[in-house]
């Protein structure tokens, strides 16, 4: 039986910096403490002043990071950065209430991990304000999607694993602010420090990515128009890759496709110009093409960028490879890889639904002994009992399962 002393080495808090005053900082970290051995206080470099002497007498690691717009981004950087087998995710507000950690640490199982909701409550008499995932197990499958703010929906977490609740408290110190009104705060603050230095670049980049993530097309490409020739790589690759994904977004694939041409006669090397290139040729229905450019995307490293889901240059780059294929009518290799892309991430909503589509007609019995050829039946046992609101194509396999008894 581990102690609680040992528990608390299998868990990282990472505290959001922005935009909390240092002593409210402060009292997050040392409530952290209650639950983790280690504190990682992640500062958005182009938002807040604060530095490592700022936290120097407090117990925790200074990540400072550069931010482009969107939070999301900065979440799964800092989580890539975790060695422990948890991590706790705190605003920097919050304080998680000491009378808890006994329960939360008891709930964890490093051989079966789950997502973990918390309670976060506010005011003196404890109003209860959301239930959102704080506990996460530190897997390179935990990545938040989330065009602004880190969120489950849409991402491989979704479906990847069960997602329980605890009786654990966190304690806001504030009303809850509506996640409208946080991105009007964030736009605000990015337009001032844009004023107060007009040739911060970094500013208006930041609010080219936020006016991209609020589908303001017109500013995103004024904004781009004014990025400095001599910005830094990073700067010139979010700002090519983020006027390319606009055009496609605006329904204009070759105006994307030029521009991704051009990013990549200087730029070879750059999954996300190749996976861009993909969704481009796809649109345009050019499937071979589509096919080739996807398969080059897998070939490289993928990094994260503000304006590109996971998984681009990995698992969604095999999606949309296996779409391609199936779309130029090669069904079967279209298919295995499918059902392969979903062994390896099972939590994978949109493979599913992909797969389903193509199985449409034969009966439940044949559509999961299809599945079965190659994705563990536990899998799809997990998959389809983790899903709440099913879609037309997964309830009938999804009521069948449930009728079923299996001895695996």
């Amino acid at each position: 039986m581990r102690t609680e002393s040992e528990q608390r080495q299998w868990v990282t808090a990472v505290i959001d910096a922005w935009p909390y005053t240092l002593d409210e900082i402060e009292h997050a970290v040392y409530s952290a403490l209650n639950i983790a051995q280690k504190v990682t206080i992640v500062v958005p470099d182009l938002l807040a002043p604060y530095g490592p002497e700022d936290f120097s007498e407090l117990p925790g690691e200074v990540l400072r990071l550069p931010f482009w717009g969107t939070f999301t981004t900065m979440r799964n950087q800092a989580l890539a950065r975790v060695n422990t087998p948890w991590a706790l995710l705190l605003h920097g507000n919050e304080e998680f209430q000491a009378r808890d950690a006994g329960r939360l640490l008891s709930a964890l199982e490093p051989e079966s991990p789950g997502i973990y909701r918390l309670i976060v409550a506010t005011g003196a008499a404890g109003q209860i304000l959301a239930e959102p995932v704080r506990l996460v197990p530190v897997m390179p499958q935990i990545r938040f999607s989330g065009r602004i703010w880190p969120q489950i929906t849409g991402s491989l977490i979704e479906y990847g694993f069960p997602i329980r609740s605890l009786q654990a408290h966190v304690y806001r110190l504030e009303n809850r602010v509506s996640t409208l009104e946080a991105t009007r705060r964030l736009r605000a603050e990015l337009v001032r420090l844009e004023e107060f230095e007009p040739r911060q670049w970094r500013a208006n980049l930041a609010l080219a990515v936020l006016s991209w993530a609020e589908h303001r097309y017109q500013e995103v490409v004024q904004r781009l128009a004014r990025v400095p020739r001599g910005a830094s790589i990073d700067g010139i690759r979010i700002a090519g890759g983020i006027g390319v994904l606009a055009s496609l977004e605006q329904g204009q694939p070759e105006a994307a496709l030029r521009q991704s041409r051009k990013l990549l006669e200087r730029h070879p090397d750059w999954a996300e110009l190749w996976s861009l290139t993909g969704q481009a040729e796809m649109a345009l229905q050019r499937w071979d093409r589509a096919m080739i450019a996807f398969a080059q995307a897998l070939t490289l490293r993928e990094v994260d960028l503000p304006h590109m889901e996971p998984g681009y240059a990995t698992s969604k780059a095999r999606l949309r490879y296996a779409e391609a294929e199936l779309a130029e009518g090669r069904l079967r290799t279209g298919l295995a890889r499918l059902m392969n892309l979903i062994e390896d991430y099972p939590g994978y909503r949109a493979a599913w639904q992909t797969v389903l589509a193509h199985l449409r007609g034969a009966n439940v019995e044949e559509v999961f002994s299809t599945m079965a050829t190659v994705i563990a039946p536990s899998k799809i046992r997990q998959f389809f009992s983790l899903l709440n609101k099913p879609s037309d194509d997964e309830r009938p396999l999804k009521e069948w399962l449930e009728t079923r008894q299996f001895p695996y």
